[in-house]
């Protein structure tokens, strides 16, 4: 037979004390509401579903409260009410012990019903117990490695920051290196134009000391001529030879020049090169 809790939890908020009692005395309200409507009574967990809370511990003892409550009203309803005629008394009297002896019979039934009840309700309270201790057991060692990964998180980060100054240390050091060596870059372009500045000069003045050293040549064979010319008079010829002589060494002085002033050149140039060979490594370094 099918329960209509919703009916059930009618009737019981019907007695003026369901509402605000306890667990164990709505057990005790809701069992005789369902014993005097003749329905089976549920399990633990089907009265708690209908007076709504209660653990399996005080719901079984409100059962026990309520088997005590209906023996004491059958014991109160052991013998007939007066007024019954002498001819059926007796059998009225072997129906209603009759009737008695099953519900006796019924409540034992009832009784054994909810003491297997409450064992497996035992079991099923210390089953909960072994597994919140188990799982809080488990999250004691989930605590304990949450515990360890901050601890092992804390010291990565510190080393990380460590790191990350070292590294920003580097680089500032890196670009000071850098600046350096730009400004020695800038240097060296300096002394390599004021090099080729100067090499310019140079060869400007070999040039014009070659075309001072043609025009003493040429001037050199023309004095020649004339001495020739005037070679009967000997003092004109010994003025011809001392100016010529005059001009050679002039000449010898201003080739001498000209050799070191393309020594100087040759000098620069090499310098210029080695200058330049630095500046193409700094190149390929990408500076």
């Amino acid at each position: 037979m099918t329960i209509d809790k919703d009916l059930i939890l009618e009737k019981c908020n019907e007695n003026p004390l369901f509402a605000n009692a306890n667990a164990l005395n709505r057990t005790i309200i809701c069992y005789l509401v369902i014993t005097e409507a003749g329905i089976p009574v549920p399990g633990w967990e089907g009265l708690r579903e209908i007076i709504g809370k209660g653990s399996s511990t005080d719901i079984l003892k409100g059962v026990a409260s309520a088997r005590m409550v209906l023996a004491s009203r059958l014991k109160a309803a052991g013998a007939l009410p007066e007024g019954f005629p002498p001819a059926i008394v007796e059998p009225m009297r072997e129906v209603w012990s009759a009737a008695q002896r099953l519900a006796t019979e019924q409540l034992a039934d009832d009784r054994l019903a909810l003491q297997a009840q409450a064992l497996a309700g035992a079991a099923a309270v210390a089953a909960a117990e072994a597994r919140a201790m188990r799982l809080e057991s488990e999250l004691a060692g989930k605590a304990a490695e949450i515990e360890a990964l901050k601890t092992a998180s804390a010291a990565h980060q510190a080393q990380l920051d460590t790191e990350k100054s070292a590294a920003q240390s580097r680089q500032s050091q890196l670009a000071a290196q850098i600046d350096n060596l730009r400004s020695d870059k800038e240097a060296l372009v300096r002394l390599q134009e004021a090099d080729r500045a100067r090499a310019d000069a140079a060869e400007q003045d070999r040039r014009s000391a070659m075309l001072r050293a043609d025009s003493a040549f040429v001037e050199t064979r023309r004095l020649r001529a004339q001495f020739e010319v005037d070679s009967r008079t000997t003092l004109a010829r010994a003025e011809a030879a001392e100016h010529a002589q005059a001009l050679a060494v002039a000449d010898v002085q201003a080739l001498r020049a000209a050799n070191d002033l393309l020594l100087r050149q040759a000098q620069r140039r090499s310098r210029g090169g080695q200058l330049t060979k630095r500046g193409d490594g700094m190149k390929r370094r990408g500076i």
